[in-house]
C-alpha cells in the first residue's frame, strides 16, 4: 500500500518533505543549534584588543575570550546556512516568499544595523566584534535571520516542538552547570574541562590552571558573567513554567518541571537581582493570562509557588543572606554626609569633598567643598608660578611652603587641599591631593594640561554630562551612574548610531573623578548595561523605535490571541510560552545589555512565538469562517 500518494514519488528530490518529527529536525536545525548549541558554546580565543593607544585602558595589545568570539562565530556559520536555505527557498517559489507585516519593523531595524556599521566610529570593531562584546553587525543581522527562518519553514507543530526542545535542552545544561557552581562544584575548576576549552600553550603559560570565578563564587554556568545567567533565567524560567502548565505529554512535562527546578536554583545561585524581579514580575503576569488554567491547578500551582519560596530562602542562607541584602539594596540612596560649620572668620564651609575635577588648557579645575578654583600655572626664567582665581574670575590666595614646591589655599573651605608643583620630562606638572592625589602633567603637543591616569599616560579629564540619578548613582551596581552618562548620548545619535560594538569609544571613559567615586578606576566601560541603551547609542535611536514598535507589534497581537482564553492546542501554548518568556527579557534587558551569551535563545524565543501567532491566527480565522457558513 503506497501510504504517501503516486505524487510524491514524482516530486524531484528537492521538493519532497520528510514528514513527522525527524523531518522537521532537519529543516530546523539551523535554529535548533542555534538555540541548544550556541549557548553552551566555549572555546579559547587570542585577539587584539585595538583598544592599546587610548590612555584610559591598560595597553594590553592581545588578550583571550572564552564565553563570546567562539559563540558569535558559531551563529554566523549557521546564519549562512540559514541564508542559504531561504535563498533555495526562493529560488523554488520563483522569487516569491511570504512575509507578514509585522516584519517590517524588524526588516528597518536589520537595514538601520547595517547602515550604521558602514558609518561607525570604528568599522573593524563594528563588522568584526568588539572587546568584551563581539556582537557584530553580522551577528546583529543574525537575529533577525532566525526569526524570519522560523517563520518560512515551521508551518505545523513538529517544527515548533523541535524548537521548543531545542530551548529546553539547552536549559537543562546551563541549569545543571549553574546548579553546582552554586554549591561549589565549579566544572570550570576540573582539569579535564580546561584542557577541553583551551590550548596545552595556553595552560603552560599561565601557570597550568585557567581560574574563571567571580566575587562569592556566584555561578555563571557557560553565560560569561552571573548578569546574563540572571538575564536567561529572566526569560526561561516563565517559558518553563507555561510548557510545564500545558505540556500534555507526561515525560515533556517531567522534563520541564526538572527544568524548571534547575534553572530556578541556577538563577538564585548568581545572585542577580534583575533577573529575579523579572521572573517575579513575569510570573505574576502568567497567572493573570492563564488564571483559568492556573484555577483548575490550583493543587500543583500552590504547592509550586511555596516551593520556590523555600527554595529562594535555602538558597539566601546557604549563601549568608546575600540575596535579600542585595535586593534591599537596590533603591538605596547615595550615602550624603555633609556637615556645616563657621570658620573662624565667619565663613560658613559645607564639607562635600571633592565633586568637579577637570583639565584646562591653563592647569587644573576644580570644585572642593562647594568653592570652585582655577589653578593656573605658567613658567617664568625655569620657575613654576601657581595662581588660583574663583568662580567669578577673583583672586584666591595660596602660600607656598618655604622649605618645598607646595601650596596652600587661605580660604577656610580649601584648608585640605594641598598643591605641589615638580617636573615629568622637563615639562611642568603638579599633584592636588584633594580626596586622594591627582597628578598632572603640560603637554606640549595638546598644549594643555593632562592627568596621568593609573596607566601613567596622559589624559584628558571631563566632568561628563549627565542626564537623571542624581541622588542614586550607585543603584543597581552603579548603574545609575552609567545611564545617567549614557542618556545624553542618546541625542548624538537620532538616525544612525556611533556603530554595533562602539559603544566603548562613546561613553565618557575621560570622566575619571566619577569613574573612581564609583569603584571603576581603571575599568573601561563597554557596554551601557541597558539593551535599550546598548541600541539607541550603537545604531541609533530610530533603530531602537524600529525594535519597540516590531515588539510591541508582537506584544499586542500575542495578548489578543492569548489572554484570558481557554488554550487547547499545542501551538496555542508555544505561544503563549514564547510571548510570557519574552516579557522577561525585555524587562531584564532595562538593566542588562544585549549579549551573544543570551541573545540567540530570546530571538529563537520570539521566532517562536511569532510563527505560533501566524498559525494560530490562520487556525482561527478558518474556524470563524466556517461557523458564519453553518450559520448563514
Amino acid at each position: 500500500m503506497n501510504i504517501m500518494g503516486k505524487g510524491y514519488y514524482k516530486k524531484k528530490w528537492y521538493q519532497r518533505k520528510p514528514e513527522g518529527y525527524l523531518g522537521a529536525l532537519l529543516r530546523m536545525l539551523p535554529v535548533v543549534l542555534a538555540a541548544g548549541l550556541v549557548p553552551l558554546v566555549i572555546r579559547q580565543y587570542k585577539f587584539n584588543t585595538g583598544l592599546e593607544r587610548y590612555p584610559w585602558f591598560d595597553g594590553t595589545t592581545v588578550k583571550y575570550d572564552f564565553f563570546l568570539a567562539s559563540k558569535a562565530a558559531v551563529l554566523m556559520v549557521l546564519a549562512l546556512v540559514m541564508l542559504g536555505c531561504v535563498a533555495v527557498r526562493l529560488w523554488k517559489q520563483k522569487g516569491k516568499l511570504p512575509i507578514a507585516k509585522i516584519f517590517l519593523p524588524l526588516f528597518g531595524y536589520a537595514l538601520l544595523v547595517f547602515l550604521s556599521g558602514c558609518v561607525s566610529v570604528n568599522r573593524s570593531f563594528s563588522f568584526s566584534g568588539g572587546y568584551e562584546h563581539f556582537e557584530s553587525v553580522w551577528v546583529l543581522l543574525s537575529y533577525v535571520l532566525i526569526v524570519y527562518y522560523m517563520f518560512l519553514y515551521a508551518d505545523g507543530d513538529a517544527e515548533l516542538q523541535v524548537a521548543a526542545d531545542a530551548i529546553c535542552f539547552s536549559a537543562t545544561v546551563i541549569g545543571i552547570i549553574g546548579s553546582l557552581q552554586g554549591v561549589g562544584l565549579d566544572i570550570f575548576a576540573t582539569k579535564w574541562f580546561q584542557k577541553l576549552i583551551t590550548t596545552e600553550s595556553f595552560l603552560n603559560m599561565i601557570g597550568g590552571e585557567l581560574i574563571i570565578n567571580f566575587e562569592n563564587n556566584n555561578a555563571f554556568a557557560t553565560l560569561y558573567n552571573p548578569n546574563y545567567l540572571g538575564v536567561y533565567g529572566s526569560f526561561m524560567i516563565p517559558f518553563l513554567s507555561i510548557m510545564l502548565l500545558f505540556e500534555k505529554n507526561k515525560w515533556r512535562r517531567l522534563w520541564h518541571g526538572c527544568n524548571f527546578i534547575l534553572v530556578t536554583i541556577a538563577l538564585l545561585s548568581s545572585r542577580s537581582r534583575a533577573g529575579l524581579i523579572a521572573v517575579i514580575i513575569v510570573l505574576c503576569v502568567a497567572v493573570v493570562f492563564a488564571i483559568w488554567k492556573v484555577s483548575k491547578w490550583w493543587y500543583l500551582v500552590v504547592p509550586g509557588i511555596n516551593f520556590a519560596i523555600v527554595l529562594l530562602l535555602l538558597v539566601n542562607a546557604y549563601n549568608d543572606n546575600i540575596i535579600l541584602e542585595r535586593l534591599q539594596g537596590i533603591w538605596a540612596e547615595d550615602p550624603v554626609e555633609v556637615t556645616e560649620e563657621f570658620a573662624e572668620d565667619g565663613t560658613l564651609v559645607r564639607t562635600t569633598g571633592l565633586t568637579e575635577l577637570y583639565t584646562t588648557e591653563e592647569g587644573v579645575g576644580f570644585r572642593y567643598n562647594e568653592v570652585k578654583v582655577q589653578i593656573v600655572m605658567s613658567v617664568e626664567r625655569g620657575k613654576i608660578n601657581v595662581s588660583a582665581l574663583g568662580e567669578n574670575g577673583e583672586q584666591i590666595e595660596v602660600v607656598k611652603n618655604a622649605n618645598r614646591n607646595e601650596y596652600r589655599f587661605t580660604h577656610p573651605a580649601l584648608a585640605d587641599v594641598v598643591l605641589s608643583t615638580l617636573r615629568r620630562n622637563s615639562q611642568p606638572a603638579m599633584t592636588l591631593e584633594a580626596d586622594g592625589e591627582w597628578n598632572f602633567v603640560y603637554s606640549e603637543a595638546k598644549r594643555c594640561y593632562q592627568y596621568i591616569t593609573v596607566f601613567q599616560g596622559p589624559s584628558d579629564m571631563i566632568m561628563a554630562d549627565a542626564v537623571g540619578f542624581e541622588k542614586h548613582q550607585t543603584m543597581f551596581s552603579s548603574r545609575g551612574y552609567i545611564w545617567s552618562r549614557s542618556i545624553p548620548l542618546l541625542k548624538e545619535h537620532i538616525f544612525l548610531g556611533s556603530g554595533p560594538d562602539t559603544f566603548v569609544f562613546e561613553f565618557p571613559q575621560e570622566d575619571y573623578l566619577c569613574m573612581k567615586r564609583q569603584g571603576f578606576e581603571g575599568q573601561v566601560m563597554t557596554k551601557p548595561h541597558s539593551w535599550y541603551l546598548q541600541v539607541g547609542v550603537q545604531t541609533g535611536v530610530l533603530s531602537l523605535l524600529c525594535l519597540l514598535v516590531f515588539y510591541g507589534w508582537y506584544a499586542v497581537w500575542s495578548v489578543r490571541l492569548y489572554a484570558f482564553r481557554k488554550l487547547k492546542t499545542q501551538k496555542e501554548a508555544f505561544g503563549m510560552a514564547a510571548f510570557i518568556a519574552s516579557i522577561g527579557y525585555m524587562i531584564s534587558g532595562i538593566s542588562n545589555d544585549s549579549m551573544v551569551v543570551t541573545a540567540p535563545v530570546f530571538w529563537c524565543i520570539i521566532g517562536l512565538g511569532v510563527t505560533a501567532n501566524v498559525l494560530v491566527n490562520k487556525i482561527r480565522k478558518t474556524e470563524q469562517e466556517e461557523a458564519e457558513q453553518v450559520t448563514e
